[in-house]
């Protein structure tokens, strides 16, 4: 039984970890158009974290 609850608590974990990279590239046009970004610069910055 302890193999059901590893598997939902990887599904959650993996769902979870690619839900802020889909927020990220749902919002970042309107991030960019609020804040004046120069896209270069918001570009090479997020190529540095992943």
């Amino acid at each position: 039984m302890v193999w059901k609850t590893v598997f939902v608590a990887s599904f959650i974990g993996l769902t979870v970890d690619g839900m802020d990279i889909q927020m990220l590239s749902l919002t970042l046009p309107s991030l960019i158009a609020e804040f004046v970004l120069d896209l270069r610069l918001l570009v090479g910055s997020v190529h540095s974290l992943y």
